[in-house]
């Protein structure tokens, strides 16, 4: 048997070291959040608020043609980050400024 014939064999795999992929990134959830895990890994096609009177959301459209609604009580103040985190450290992209419900 020629070593290109060979199999591995099942000592030789499992002794090899498991990374994570590289598309899968480390999440970051602070305690008492809400993970949303039905739509982890769906490619996003479009997100907006609203702010009025009668409703206060937040839309997250999928290109697979789902959405996740997140309604927002009007007292509340929504502000957003957009933020990178590659390096561990927290680094802010863009800013929004404050929208305060009715």
């Amino acid at each position: 048997m020629t070593s290109s014939t060979r199999k591995k064999s099942k000592h030789f795999a499992s002794s090899q070291p498991k990374t994570r992929r590289k598309d899968t990134p480390k999440l970051y959830r602070p305690s008492g959040s809400i993970p949303f895990p039905d739509v982890r890994g769906k490619v996003l096609a479009d997100a907006y608020l609203v702010a009025e009177s009668d409703l206060n959301c937040i839309t997250l459209c999928f290109d697979d043609n789902t959405e996740l609604v997140v309604d927002i009580e009007p007292c509340l103040q929504f502000t957003a980050d957009y933020s990178d985190w590659k390096t561990g450290n927290q680094r802010v992209i863009k800013r929004w400024p404050r929208v305060r419900g009715d």
